[in-house]
């Protein structure tokens, strides 16, 4: 676990750990507040427990995990237990690099979306970054 803090903005790196591993994290440490969270165990349905999420309530929670990956993450229910507390959930097949600074804490770019070359284009899709609806794992369009 590592977390980065300019005193006003933080960003915590969970790695990979699982819920035995969080739930010590919690307990040994008081502050664990940060603005994005790298998602533990790539969205696994073993990590990212209601404990450490709440602990470290983030505004952006990133999952990295690969296009249709074996493993299916994020998991559903990690996806749902985001969405129950209004954390916006990014993972990289989606968003492609994903960008985001201590000076504007409030924004999270994605690549995919802000670099996309003409022949991306879709007709009649919308030129804005999706957002994930927990109740489905599906994406829709603000």
């Amino acid at each position: 676990m590592l977390r980065i803090t300019n005193g006003r903005t933080a960003v915590l790196l969970a790695g990979d750990i699982e819920q035995p591993q969080e739930a010590a994290l919690v307990a040994r440490h008081a502050e664990l507040r940060a603005d994005v969270l790298l998602v533990p165990h790539h969205g696994s349905r073993t990590s990212s427990s209601p404990p450490l999420i709440d602990a470290v309530r983030p505004r952006f929670a990133l999952v990295q995990a690969g296009w249709r990956n074996r493993f299916g993450h994020p998991a559903r229910e990690v996806v749902a237990r985001y969405a129950e507390r209004d954390i916006e959930l990014v993972d990289t097949p989606h968003c492609g690099a994903a960008s985001w600074s201590s000076t504007a804490p409030g924004e999270i770019a994605c690549h995919r979306w802000n670099a996309r070359r003409y022949w991306h284009h879709v007709p009649g899709e919308p030129a804005t970054v999706p957002r994930q609806n927990s109740s489905t794992s599906g994406w829709l369009w603000p």
